[in-house]
């Protein structure tokens, strides 16, 4: 899934879920992020096989009530990441390519806001 991917990028914000709870069995662990106060890192993806299926989990954040389009969810990396859980979900052999405007380690890539017809 992270193939062709840079090790390192950024992204405008992450949510990183602190100690959470459950048993941690049989995962993998794709990505970490690294926590901004206490340096430690946390998963922030992983996958689990569930029988026949495949499980993808990530804490790329949350989108509220009156945070329609938010950076976070408009990033370059965040989007990628999200089309290929679904492409590796639904078994496809390659990976879709890297777009052009993936995010580096030193830079952001925050893509315009998409009209909504209301």
């Amino acid at each position: 899934m992270h193939l062709g991917l840079p090790r390192k990028w950024k992204t405008p914000d992450i949510e990183i879920y602190h100690y959470a709870r459950g048993p941690a069995e049989n995962i993998e662990v794709l990505s970490y992020a690294t926590d901004a106060v206490t340096h430690m890192q946390w998963p922030i993806e992983w996958t689990v096989s569930y029988g026949k299926g495949r499980v993808y989990a990530a804490t790329y954040g949350h989108v509220w009530k009156d945070d329609a389009q938010p950076e976070r969810m408009r990033c370059a990396g965040v989007q990628t990441m999200m089309i290929r859980a679904v492409w590796w979900l639904a078994k496809r052999e390659e990976p879709l390519p890297v777009p052009a405007d993936f995010p580096t380690e030193t830079k952001m890539s925050i893509r315009g806001e998409i009209p909504i017809p209301r």
